[in-house]
């Protein structure tokens, strides 16, 4: 009996030993690291990008409670913290000369230099390109916080300057300079030693109107021209330029053909939908002042092709409506869809057969083309 016993205490003593030597259960110091990896390359990463998932390799990972870097901390609950890796996401930083990540935990806590690269600035466009001078214009794209500073990056309207009032993940915000006219270059600057990045649009370009609702004599339906004795001046909101636009409203229960906005008194050039189709585009500026729930039906060849505007069938999805919060908004359509296409070419916008339960409140100016690539 005493040799069993003699056994199994051997035995017991074996499996802790072994056990406290090769295997850890916790952490037993200040966090440490070696290196950092991409964790689907699984490769050694010299530089790391902003928003970048990365893999660091080292020690005494599993019990980090705070991790910070150049003060901006890292949400412990959206890292992964094992006793040998640790993963995150690199945060949005303020560009630095330096940087360094801290790792801390009960045992103290780790410095660690990196080397950080930010993704390109890219300005993609503007949420209402036809923006009246004196107010906020706001210039869409990707990390512009990365680059922007209030009250130091500027925009300039050729050669009229305006600093950068706000900036967010994906715009910047300015007021526009009175005196600027159309068809104006925009150029950002994050700051006076830095090199000017080009909006891809001009500021109100007017390359070819085909109705801006200021001549109701030219207008195919100008009945919903506004001011008018339902909506007079001060149109609220107000133009985006003139003093006149669409606003198109109808009641529950209005079924059928609907027409909106037309201008048969216009010809387009048979070469915006030949030889020019690639390089133009058809954009308007929208206002809803109603959540749009059904499609508007938009042609440029007399509706012998038309475009689906919004959703398809009728919806109370909020998600699926085109709504600009009663703002105005610039919206794009592509030439393909009457590239090559017969038909007399003049535009027609309407809606048929929308459902008795659905109601139209919106507001519809500059219905015009416009080059994709100006330079």
């Amino acid at each position: 009996m005493k040799a069993i016993y003699y056994y199994m205490f051997v035995v017991l003593l074996a499996a802790t030993g072994c056990a406290d030597e090769n295997f850890g259960y916790g952490d037993k110091g200040v966090p440490k690291v070696e290196y950092a990896i991409d964790p689907v390359e699984m490769v050694r990463l010299d530089e790391v990008i902003v928003g970048q998932t990365v893999q660091f390799v080292g020690d005494n990972f599993s019990s980090v409670n705070k991790i910070s870097i150049n003060d901006v901390e890292v949400a412990i609950g959206t890292t992964t913290r094992l006793t040998h890796s640790l993963y995150l996401t690199i945060p949005r930083l303020t560009r630095s000369n330096s940087y360094v990540m801290k790792l801390e935990n009960d045992f103290g806590t780790t410095e660690y230099s990196l080397s950080i690269g930010f993704p390109p600035f890219e300005i993609k466009g503007i949420f209402n390109e036809w923006t009246p001078p004196g107010q906020e214009i706001e210039l869409l794209g990707e990390s512009m916080d990365l680059y922007a500073k209030v009250g130091v990056s500027k925009l300039m309207f050729g050669d009229k300057a305006a600093l950068v009032t706000a900036v967010s993940e994906t715009s910047v915000t300015a007021i526009v300079p009175e005196g600027v006219g159309n068809k104006t270059i925009i150029t950002f600057y994050a700051d006076d030693a830095s090199e000017g990045v080009r909006c891809p649009v001009r500021y109100r370009d007017d390359t070819f109107i085909i109705e801006n609702f200021e001549n109701t004599g030219t207008t195919r339906y100008p009945d919903w021209v506004v001011p008018n004795d339902s909506y007079p001046a001060p149109l609220d909101p107000a133009p985006t330029e003139g003093n006149q636009y669409a606003r198109i409203v109808t009641e529950v229960g209005k079924t059928g053909l609907v027409n909106m906005v037309g201008n048969y008194n216009l010809v387009i050039p048979e070469s915006y939908f030949t030889t020019d189709a690639d390089n133009y585009e058809l954009k308007f500026e929208l206002c809803t002042l109603k959540p749009i729930a059904y499609r508007l039906a938009i042609a440029l060849n007399q509706s012998t092709n038309w475009y689906a505007f919004g959703p398809s069938s009728f919806t109370t999805d909020p998600a699926k409506m085109i709504s600009t919060d009663g703002k105005w908004q610039t919206f794009t359509i592509p030439m393909d869809t009457w590239k090559n296409k017969g038909g007399t070419k003049n535009m027609r916008i309407w809606v048929g057969s929308h459902p008795s339960n659905n109601a139209y409140d919106f507001c519809i100016d500059n219905v015009r083309l416009q080059p994709i690539n100006w330079e």
